[in-house]
């Protein structure tokens, strides 16, 4: 890969990006708690569709999680689970 291909993009300027499945992914991590979870949610529902940036739908499910995870650390991963309603979109 050429590094003119590669482009920096810090979080704090992530509103300014135009809207694609990757980029939205990343704008999860700055999401505010209180519009994080109806976002993830949105996320996983367009998982659930088709593949999201290169991954497999299992990839992306697994970094949604750990995103609201790691934004909620006060919750256990089955209280996100069922927040998320996870079971009904694992591909498993």
């Amino acid at each position: 890969m050429a590094l003119s291909e590669i482009q920096r993009i810090y979080l704090d300027q992530l509103a300014e990006e135009p809207s694609t499945p990757g980029i939205d992914l990343v704008r999860l991590i700055v999401e505010p708690e209180s519009t994080a979870v109806d976002r993830a949610k949105q996320l996983l529902n367009q998982a659930a569709q088709s593949a999201i940036a290169d991954l497999d739908q299992k990839e992306i499910i697994e970094l949604i999680e750990t995103i609201v995870v790691y934004k909620f650390p006060q919750l256990s991963r089955q209280e996100i689970e069922q927040m998320l309603n996870l079971s009904d979109l694992r591909p498993f």
